[in-house]
């Protein structure tokens, strides 16, 4: 009798009376926000998780959040287009650049009709 009493106790203040505490608030956000970066899929792994624990649980949020990530996702590969097209064209100018120098290089020098290498 004692130890049921002892249980219930603390049963009611654990579940009904006791204040919420960082690691509730913090179980409480949604993955995404627990994990930056993760990827939705994996982030929808965790949230069924997540659920079978009796967490709360927000798959319009997880909608909103793979549209922010695949969003995200896309301005990172055009960036990165960019910067690889940026690349090449410099890369293109450099070596005409170089070409000119070489031929530049290969040419003998003449002083005739310099006035300085005439005096």
């Amino acid at each position: 009798m004692v130890v049921s009493l002892s249980v219930g106790i603390f049963i009611i203040y654990f579940l009904w009376l006791r204040e919420p505490s960082d690691i509730d608030e913090y179980m409480n956000e949604p993955v995404w926000k627990r994990v930056p970066g993760i990827d939705p899929e994996t982030a929808q792994g965790m949230m069924e998780m997540d659920k079978h624990l009796g967490l709360q649980v927000d798959y319009k949020a997880l909608e909103e959040y793979k549209k922010e990530y695949y969003a995200e996702k896309a301005m990172e590969f055009e960036k990165e287009l960019q910067e690889e097209k940026r690349h090449r064209e410099l890369k293109t100018s450099m070596s005409s650049h170089m070409h000119i120098l070489k031929r530049y290089e290969q040419k003998p020098e003449t002083t005739e009709g310099c006035p300085r290498a005439q005096d």
